[in-house]
């Protein structure tokens, strides 16, 4: 995903990255 991370852009930066290694 790489769409996550641009709407919670300042809480959900480092679990975005760990979601996006997790879903590839």
């Amino acid at each position: 995903m790489g769409g996550i991370p641009s709407k919670t852009d300042g809480t959900v930066k480092p679990i975005a990255q760990i979601v996006d290694k997790l879903s590839g």
